[in-house]
C-alpha cells in the first residue's frame, strides 16, 4: 500500500485482554494473499500483555488507537468505522484466524457485486469442538428472510462497503449489546442487500475464557427484541408460547410449528416485507427440519 494513498480496506480488529491469541490473530492478516490494506486496532483499555504483544509487529501497515479506559466492543467498532481509510472495512476477531485468501475473495466479490453492502463467510471452528463447519445462506434474499429467525452473518467474518456506512449513518446501537451484530445487520438490510460467500475463510476459536464473557440471558434477550420488531413489520404480536415457538423453530412440535409458519406465510403473501420466493423456501425448510428431528 502507498501510504499517501487510500488503502482499498480497512481490517477492523477491537482487542481487550486476549493476550493468549492475539499474535496468531494478526498474524494472519498480515499473511493474507491480498495487501493493500491498513489494519486498525483499537485497544480496548487492555491491562494484560496485549498492547505490548501488538507493538512487536513493525508493519507499516499497522495502526493501533488506544481507548483511555475500557468503552466495550461497540464504541470501539464505531471509532474504527470512523476512521477507517477504506473503500472496504474487513472484520476480524482477536482470537480467531482468516485464512490467506480471505480478504483477496472477499474484495472480488464485492468489486463484482455492488448492490451487496455486507458479506460474510463459512467458518470452521478450532479451539474447543475444533472441526465444526457453520454455515449460513448465501443469496441476499435468503439472508434478508433468515434474518427474521436469527442472526444469518457471522459478525467477524464481514467484508462491509463503507459508503453504505457513511452515506446512511450506519453505526452500532450500544443498546444492544451482546446482540449488536444482529440489530446492525437489520438496519443494514433497510439500504442494502446482505449475503455470504459458500466457502470456509475463517476459523472461529472456541474457548473457555470467550464462554465466560457472555451474558447468554441477556443475548437471548437482546435478540428477542430485534426479532420482536422483525415480527411486528408482519404486524404480528406474539403471545408468549407463539414467540418460544418462533425461538426454538426446527425443534417443536408439528402442529404448532406448522400453524405458525402458515401464519408467517400467510402475513408475508399480503404485505410483501419479505422476497416471497425466498421467504416461502426458508418456511420450507423450517418445517422439513420439524419433521426430520421428530423422526429422529
Amino acid at each position: 500500500m502507498d501510504i499517501e494513498n487510500k488503502p482499498k480496506v480497512s481490517v477492523l480488529l477491537p482487542v481487550y485482554n486476549c493476550e493468549k491469541f492475539v499474535a496468531e490473530a494478526v498474524e494472519s492478516i498480515f499473511q493474507q494473499t491480498f495487501s493493500d490494506f491498513e489494519f486498525l486496532i483499537i485497544n480496548d483499555g487492555s491491562t494484560d500483555q496485549t498492547l505490548k504483544i501488538l507493538h512487536s509487529f513493525a508493519d507499516p501497515r499497522l495502526r493501533i488507537y488506544s481507548n483511555k479506559k475500557n468503552l466495550g466492543i461497540v464504541s470501539s467498532l464505531n471509532k474504527g468505522i470512523e476512521i477507517a481509510r477504506g473503500q472496504y472495512i474487513v472484520r476480524m476477531d482477536a482470537d480467531d484466524v482468516s485464512l490467506p485468501e480471505r480478504i483477496e475473495m472477499q474484495v472480488a466479490y464485492m468489486d463484482q457485486n455492488p448492490n451487496i453492502g455486507v458479506c460474510g463467510t463459512w467458518f470452521r471452528t478450532i479451539g474447543e469442538k475444533a472441526g465444526r463447519l457453520k454455515t449460513y445462506p448465501v443469496e441476499p434474499d435468503e439472508v434478508k428472510c433468515a434474518l427474521l429467525f436469527g442472526c444469518p452473518i457471522a459478525h467477524p467474518t464481514t467484508i462491509l462497503r463503507k459508503t453504505v456506512l457513511d452515506q446512511n449513518h450506519l453505526k452500532y446501537n450500544p443498546t444492544f449489546l451482546q446482540a449488536e451484530d444482529i440489530e446492525f445487520w437489520v438496519r443494514c438490510s433497510k439500504y442494502t442487500q446482505l449475503a455470504n460467500i459458500p466457502r470456509v475463510l475463517f476459523q472461529h476459536r472456541v474457548h473457555d475464557a470467550k464462554k465466560s464473557t457472555l451474558n447468554f440471558a441477556s443475548l437471548n434477550d437482546y435478540t428477542r427484541r430485534v426479532i420482536l420488531s422483525e415480527l411486528e413489520s408482519l404486524t404480528i404480536k406474539p403471545n408468549m408460547k407463539e414467540l418460544e415457538i418462533h425461538l426454538s423453530l426446527g425443534s417443536g412440535g408439528i402442529w404448532e410449528t406448522t400453524k405458525w409458519l402458515f401464519k408467517l406465510k400467510l402475513k408475508n403473501n399480503v404485505l410483501k416485507i419479505y422476497p416471497q420466493t425466498a421467504f416461502n423456501r426458508v418456511i420450507r425448510g423450517y418445517w422439513y427440519k420439524t419433521v426430520v428431528n421428530l423422526l429422529g
